[in-house]
């Protein structure tokens, strides 16, 4: 699923504060998964719950302000100075990033009319992404963090995706989606569309 799609329900959550409707954005989005591809529903979940792996494994995804912002600056071609001077001025990164993405793209398609379309990224990719970013440790992690960052502002299609990557990888998405209403959403949705319906085919674990 590409997370474009998954950020629209965010924004659509983050302009609503009824916790009925959110909970019926999150659950629509669910159900609409669920009959197309049910294997997306496991990178959702976890994305929705601001995790990268179960509790079990004790993984905690917290990158720090300094890693992101260099990240954004070079991602963007933006002074990481300048970004962190924006970012004192709003209080969100987030919405720093998606400023200055919007930015970059507006030059792009300025100047840059023939370059082919980018592909999207999908909710599994930055799934993936983030749990390596969680479980890097050592003297190169930081560099290497920025690096992996920057790729995915970079392929980031719409400045909103680079407004939830950023917000993501800090443990705080700030929507008002709760774990409960999560948990709430996948039950409703299990439970409004039929086994049979919605996963015809079982993943298997390899799949997941």
């Amino acid at each position: 699923m590409p997370y474009s799609v998954l950020c629209q329900a965010f924004t659509d959550i983050e302009a609503v504060t009824s916790r009925l409707l959110i909970q019926q954005i999150f659950t629509t989005l669910l159900r609409q998964i669920a009959v197309q591809n049910p294997v997306d529903l496991y990178p959702v979940l976890y994305l929705a719950s601001n995790d990268v792996a179960p509790a079990y494994e004790c993984v905690e995804l917290g990158v720090g302000d300094s890693i992101l912002v260099r990240a954004i600056g070079e991602a963007t071609g933006t002074n990481p100075a300048m970004v962190k001077k924006r970012y004192e001025e709003i209080g969100d990164l987030g919405d720093v990033a998606k400023s200055f993405k919007s930015k970059q793209r507006t030059l792009g398609g300025f100047f840059q009319k023939s370059v082919a379309p980018k592909k999207p990224l999908t909710a599994a990719q930055v799934l993936h992404v983030f749990r390596e970013i969680a479980q890097t440790k050592g003297n190169q992690s930081q560099k290497w963090k920025v690096e992996n960052i920057k790729k995915l502002i970079v392929q980031a299609t719409e400045a909103t995706e680079t407004k939830y990557i950023v917000r993501g990888l800090q443990g705080k998405l700030r929507i008002g989606l709760a774990q409960s209403t999560v948990l709430i959403g996948l039950a409703h949705a299990l439970a409004l569309t039929p086994p049979t319906t919605l996963c015809p085919h079982q993943p298997t674990l390899a799949e997941l």
